[in-house]
């Protein structure tokens, strides 16, 4: 089992001023670290996740942006 990182964006459905209406229903984008055996299974939690953030009633739009393993393999630690 590895760790991976999912970042979900959301996008409101109203269209006044960007900030004001994403501020009432969310962050526009979400992280959320998950466990999963490979990525092929990391990415059906990632569709469960997007589709969670869907569903609410006030996004129009809802997008999965990565799906990596955390943290980075090879990724240098200052």
């Amino acid at each position: 089992m590895y760790d991976w990182k999912v970042i979900i964006e959301a996008w409101p459905y109203f269209d006044p001023p960007a900030v004001e209406a994403q501020a009432k229903i969310a962050p526009r984008v979400r992280e959320f670290l998950i466990r999963a055996n490979d990525f092929d299974e990391a990415l059906r939690a990632a569709e469960f996740i997007r589709m969670g953030v869907h569903s609410h009633d006030k996004v129009h739009q809802a997008h999965t942006w990565t799906v990596t393993r955390w943290p980075v393999v090879g990724a240098s630690v200052a």
